[in-house]
């Protein structure tokens, strides 16, 4: 058709009226189909923190309504005799900053220090990331840890915490950290 064909008029009103429509269905629809990807998102980045033979299962009531995953496993060579290596998976609805403050927090109530803390990134996106080792002043059947505090430029802050025995602390850190995917320094 060419310009000033009468049937030109007729096609650009309808057409106009598609993309108004498909425009308004992408405002109406887009937030919810985001939220629902960025859920799945979410699953799969904390289980891929997740090591190989760890079973997953639902919090218990006791590590509080931020804990949105819990791992563990029963067997192996960080197993030692009672003490069940864990991975436990918040999602404080805070700062960063005031995440990690209020984990110390909890931590030192229990005796539970930070021998070491450290910036670099971690998961599956390199996203900005501390890496604490705690350690347990108590000396009978102390426990350690391995903690990466993910803060995400747009949230969610998310605080991955390995808990095993101290007495193999050493040799579970390499695994917590290629699990990880962590790399020191930003």
């Amino acid at each position: 058709m060419a310009a000033g064909d009468p049937g030109t008029s007729s096609l650009r009103p309808e057409r106009a009226r598609r993309w108004r429509t498909a425009g308004l269905m992408l405002l109406l629809l887009g937030p919810a189909a985001w939220a629902a990807e960025s859920a799945t998102d979410a699953a799969a980045r904390r289980r891929s923190f997740i090591p190989p033979g760890w079973e997953t299962a639902k919090c218990s009531a006791s590590y509080g309504p931020e804990a949105v995953l819990c791992a563990g496993t029963g067997t192996g060579p960080f197993k030692v005799d009672a003490r069940v290596p864990t991975l436990s998976v918040r999602a404080p609805p805070t700062s960063c900053a005031q995440a990690q403050k209020d984990f110390v927090a909890v931590g030192d109530r229990f005796g539970i220090t930070v021998a070491r803390s450290t910036p670099g990134q971690c998961g599956p996106s390199a996203t900005p990331c501390t890496e604490l080792r705690l350690k347990d002043a108590r000396q009978t059947d102390p426990i350690a840890g391995v903690v990466y505090v993910s803060c995400p430029k747009g949230g969610p802050v998310e605080i991955y915490f390995y808990s095993v025995s101290a007495r193999v602390i050493d040799a579970f850190e390499p695994v917590a950290r290629q699990q990880a995917r962590w790399k020191p320094g930003l």
